[in-house]
């Protein structure tokens, strides 16, 4: 499931198309272009552990009501992609991600 996720950077618009999405120069649409450095921001251990939660944030909203049962492919992961974005961008700016355990996020040092 995993590589069918974009990369963090590939969302920025700082990557080249290693998962096979184009690259948007100003970053996915509907998705805040403040959202990937903030949510990596969090992250004490940077962007290894901001990746392996974006990648598991999305695919649980792929499993909801969000993602309609009738869209499948790629019109469904970017549907997710947009959903988890903007929650997880709310989140970040709290300092706040739903996987991190609290004792690890940057900002609660």
């Amino acid at each position: 499931m995993s590589e069918l996720i974009p990369l963090l950077a590939e969302l920025a618009g700082t990557e080249g198309t290693r998962r096979g999405f184009v690259p948007v120069p100003n970053g996915w649409p509907g998705v805040p272009t403040e959202f990937v450095p903030t949510f990596v921001a969090i992250h004490a251990v940077g962007w290894r552990a901001a990746q392996a939660h974006w990648e598991i944030v999305v695919a649980r909203v792929l499993d909801t009501d969000i993602v309609k049962p009738n869209v499948s492919g790629e019109l469904a992961i970017r549907r997710a992609v947009r959903a988890s974005a903007l929650l997880l961008n709310k989140m970040a700016r709290q300092g706040r991600c739903p996987i991190c355990p609290q004792a690890a996020m940057a900002n609660s040092r």
